[in-house]
């Protein structure tokens, strides 16, 4: 009786414990399914937010334009640009809202690649990260309510152009070597006079060279240490044009022979003749450079010195006994390898110019006559302001040059010279060259564009012939008289000097030739890239 009581009250004593323990996992469960829900929301809300941002990161990455970074802040069309992407990705704008907080910021800046960042204090932005922020419905606060996620989109690899202004090489004709040959004389130092003839000039003109086969044959790594070489010798550039050539190519021989002939100690250093903006230099590496240019500018450098006179100069002129031509360098011609983008400065970052030499030439007239002609050549720029790629082939796009060349001023004084007095002027002239303001050029492929290119203003008369028609009578010798001896010397001038001599230098008197020489990276040029 006893035991039957024990066990009785014992299993009244159980009642009610398996409800504690239910009641005690039930709450764990239901915190831990509400914990898993919350996750869940917050998991699904950083995917959404994930996709927007990578959606509007993609957007305002297509339409990054190559300003400055700084330009971006409160410029109406960017942040049409940014209400517009908002829309199409149903992310309404601040302030609209009707669901809680929802935020987006718009970073410009540059994609740093070592940490997968954007630097907003750079120059010229190429990427923009986008934060978009927004609240979650929680069961439990520990957080802060809201939940953030970022992109990072870049701008596509920019396409590259490479444009020359002042090369006239369609215009060699049989009076270029007469000045070309103790041009280079005189610019190489050497050892034996120049003679190369028509055909040997065009050889040379019909010959292109990439940067990156240069810098290979010379031995540097990248075009970007090839072209930061301060000091690369003359001779040796020459003959790694010429083994770049191979056998069998007309100019090989010739520059090898050059290079032969041409004074050891002379060195330059190619990035003076040749300017790559940021962003060009991976494009840089297949860029063509035209040898008559290379050769031309590489002598304009040669010698180190901004000086150089041809003495002794002999025309075939009734009456002409001798003349002597200098040549002051000012700045050396430059070819230009970039994109269509605007620097820090405010201007084009890819600018070609031609070479800015004062001109002097002194002619003496049957010993009788000194005529004195000076010329500050103008000079010809031309800047990239855009590429549009028509697809991965470059010869579809088309490149805009604005180009324009700057006043420049010819002078000439004539002085009569008789025995046993001194001489005596008597007729000068000043004879204002003005500049041809900023215009447009269009191209379109294939490119090389054939030479002469496109001209920013048509060349008028002969120099010599125009100083003529600007004479002015400075003593008792009637104009008549002074034309009827000048005149047929400053024809022949103009023909075997000057036209020759700025034809084969790329300066201007009254134009430039433009040409786009090429362009790359039209396969990436545009295309969007989301980096983080």
């Amino acid at each position: 009786m006893s035991r039957y009581l024990f066990r009785t009250r014992r299993a009244q004593g159980d009642h009610g414990a398996v409800l504690v323990v239910v009641a005690i996992t039930m709450t764990a469960l239901v915190s831990m399914a509400a914990f898993a829900v919350n996750l869940g929301s917050i998991s699904l809300k950083r995917r959404d937010l994930q996709a927007d941002a990578d959606a509007i990161a993609l957007d305002l990455g297509r339409s990054l334009d190559g300003r400055l970074t700084t330009a971006y802040a409160g410029a109406a069309d960017w942040l049409a640009e940014i209400d517009a992407s908002r829309a199409r990705n149903n992310f309404p704008a601040s302030g609209t809202e009707t669901d809680g907080i929802r935020d987006l910021l718009v970073e410009p800046g540059c994609f740093v690649q070592a940490s997968y960042t954007v630097d907003t204090a750079c120059v010229v932005a190429d990427a923009v990260k986008v934060t978009a922020t927004d609240d979650v419905s929680e069961f439990f606060r520990f957080t802060n309510g809201t939940t953030s996620r970022s992109a990072i989109g870049r701008a596509g690899e920019e396409p590259i152009a490479e444009i020359s202004i002042g090369s006239k090489l369609a215009s060699l004709d049989l009076d270029s070597p007469s000045i070309l040959n103790p041009l280079l004389t005189e610019l190489l130092g050497t050892a034996t006079p120049v003679n190369l003839t028509l055909l040997g000039y065009q050889g040379l003109a019909s010959a292109d060279v990439t940067l990156g086969d240069l810098a290979a044959e010379l031995g540097f790594g990248t075009v970007d240490a090839l072209l930061a070489a301060p000091n690369i010798n003359v001779g040796d550039l020459l003959t790694a044009s010429a083994t770049v050539l191979g056998i069998g190519n007309p100019a090989t021989v010739i520059l090898n022979n050059l290079a032969l002939q041409t004074d050891a100690s002379y060195e330059i250093s190619l990035g003076d003749l040749v300017s790559v903006a940021d962003g060009g230099e991976e494009a840089a590496a297949n860029a063509t450079i035209n040898v008559f240019d290379l050769l031309m500018g590489t002598a304009q450098l040669a010698d180190g010195d901004s000086f150089v006179s041809i003495p002794n100069l002999q025309l075939i002129v009734p009456g002409l006994v001798t003349g002597s031509l200098s040549l002051t360098l000012i700045e050396p011609p430059r070819i230009a390898i970039g994109p269509a983008a605007i620097g820090a400065g405010g201007d084009w970052v890819t600018q070609a110019t031609t070479a800015q030499l004062d001109v002097a030439l002194n002619l003496d007239i049957v010993g009788t006559i000194d005529m004195a002609i000076g010329l500050g050549a103008a000079q010809g720029i031309a800047k990239l302001t855009e590429i549009n790629c028509a697809g991965p082939d470059p010869d579809l796009s088309t490149v805009t040059v604005e180009a324009q060349t700057t006043a420049a001023t010819a002078t000439a004084l004539v002085t009569l010279i008789l025995p046993f007095l001194p001489p005596v002027p008597i007729a000068d002239a000043n004879l204002p060259l003005s500049g041809a303001p900023p215009t447009d050029l269009f191209f379109t492929g294939p490119y090389p564009t054939p030479p002469p290119g496109q001209p920013v203003a048509a060349v008028g008369l002969g120099l010599g012939t125009s100083l003529l028609g600007d004479l002015s009578v400075l003593g008792s010798v009637p104009l008549g008289t002074i034309l009827s001896v000048l005149s047929p010397v400053t024809t022949q001038v103009d023909l075997l000097i000057f036209d020759p001599l700025f034809e084969a230098l790329g300066l201007s008197v009254a134009g430039a030739d433009n040409r786009v020489l090429g362009v790359f990276d039209c396969d990436t040029g545009g295309s969007p890239l989301l980096v983080g």
